[in-house]
C-alpha cells in the first residue's frame, strides 16, 4: 500500500467526487399516470447477469419491491409495465484520507491518502409502458461491492434505494437500517 501526501483542497475534491458517485439518479415520463398502473412483467430482452444466483436474487428483490409498491405480476395477458434491469461492475481506485499532526510542531499538519482497488457495481432499473414499449421510469445508482457472502443483503439495499422514490410524487420510503 502506497501513502502519498496531498493538499487539503485536493482531498476535498476527491471526497466530494466520491460522495457524488453514490447518488441515485431518477428520471420518468411526466405524462404517465403511475396511479393507474397495476400489473408488471419482464422485458423479453432481459439479459441475466453472469452469476445465476445473483440474477435470481436481483429479480426476486425487484419483484418484491414493486409488489410492495402496489404492482402485481401479470399472470396472463399483457402487463401494463415491463421491467428491465442492468447491472455492471467496474474496477476503480478508491482513496481514504486522514490527517496527522506533528507532536513537535502543531502547525505542521499533513494530509495522507491510502489508495486501494475496489469493485463498484452499477444497477439500473427501467420500467417500460407495456403497450408502447416506451420507457416511463428509470433509476440508476452505484456503490462499492461487498464480499460475496454479503451480496444478497447488498442487492436488497440497492433495489430498495432505487425504488424508494417510486411512484414519482409519492412520499419516499424510509431508507433501510
Amino acid at each position: 500500500m502506497k501513502r502519498l501526501a496531498f493538499s487539503p483542497a485536493f482531498v476535498v475534491l476527491v471526497v466530494c467526487g466520491l460522495q457524488a458517485a453514490e447518488t441515485v439518479r431518477l428520471s420518468w415520463d411526466h405524462e404517465t399516470d403511475f396511479s393507474t398502473l397495476e400489473t408488471y412483467g419482464w422485458m423479453s430482452t432481459q439479459q441475466p447477469i453472469p452469476d445465476e444466483a445473483n440474477h435470481i436474487r436481483m429479480t426476486e428483490a425487484i419483484e418484491r419491491a414493486v409488489e410492495r409498491k402496489g404492482l402485481q405480476k401479470a399472470a396472463f395477458g399483457d402487463p401494463q409495465v415491463l421491467l428491465l434491469y442492468r447491472a455492471g461492475i467496474q474496477q476503480e481506485v478508491g482513496a481514504q484520507s486522514y490527517q496527522t499532526v506533528s507532536s513537535f510542531d502543531p502547525t505542521a499538519v499533513k494530509t495522507m491518502m491510502d489508495f486501494h482497488r475496489e469493485k463498484r457495481g452499477t444497477l439500473t432499473i427501467e420500467m417500460f409502458d407495456g403497450g408502447t414499449r416506451q420507457i416511463i421510469w428509470r433509476a440508476e445508482g452505484s456503490n462499492v461491492l461487498p464480499k460475496p457472502d454479503k451480496m444478497e443483503k447488498a442487492i436488497t439495499r440497492a433495489v430498495h434505494s432505487l425504488l424508494r422514490h417510486y411512484p414519482p410524487g409519492s412520499t419516499p420510503d424510509p431508507p433501510l437500517p
